[in-house]
């Protein structure tokens, strides 16, 4: 069986009592699920970072990459951040990222990510990544 290498990153900036911003869809639709400008300029440096050779292998290409499910409808949950966060990237490397997982469901979504092998790039909630997806990913020691 081959290795899994997952990296894990969290969405990017959202708005926070007017701070640093109003969120707003990339069609430019005003919605508090959504990124900020800040956000949007974020998921543009993971395209950098994970879709180039700027890290000289250090960061490499994904094979897949996973997001929690966006909502669909603009001001009501779930956050379609994690899946803007890496829409830019999916799009550079047409791939079309797996979302078929929404926070809740980490255990099914853990156990569909160990069964993969190569480079895997999931996009979370930062607090879930914490509390309900690190939790349930073994790890060898030694």
């Amino acid at each position: 069986m081959d290795a899994l290498t997952l990296f894990i990153i969290r969405h990017a900036e959202k708005p926070d009592d007017g701070w640093p911003g109003p969120g707003f869809t990339a069609d430019g639709v005003s919605d508090t699920e959504s990124l900020v400008l800040r956000g949007w300029q974020r998921a543009g440096a993971w395209t950098a970072l994970f879709g180039t050779d700027l890290a000289k292998g250090d960061y490499a290409r994904p094979d897949a990459i996973y997001a929690a499910t966006p909502g669909t409808t603009p001001n009501r949950g779930p956050s379609s951040r994690p899946a803007e966060t890496i829409s830019a990237l999916a799009a550079r490397l047409g791939a079309t990222p797996n979302e078929d997982f929404g926070k809740g469901h980490e255990p099914a979504l853990i156990t569909a990510l160990l069964a993969l092998n190569g480079v895997v790039l999931l996009c979370w909630e930062h607090k879930a990544i914490i509390a309900d997806v690190l939790p349930l990913i073994p790890v060898s020691k030694g």
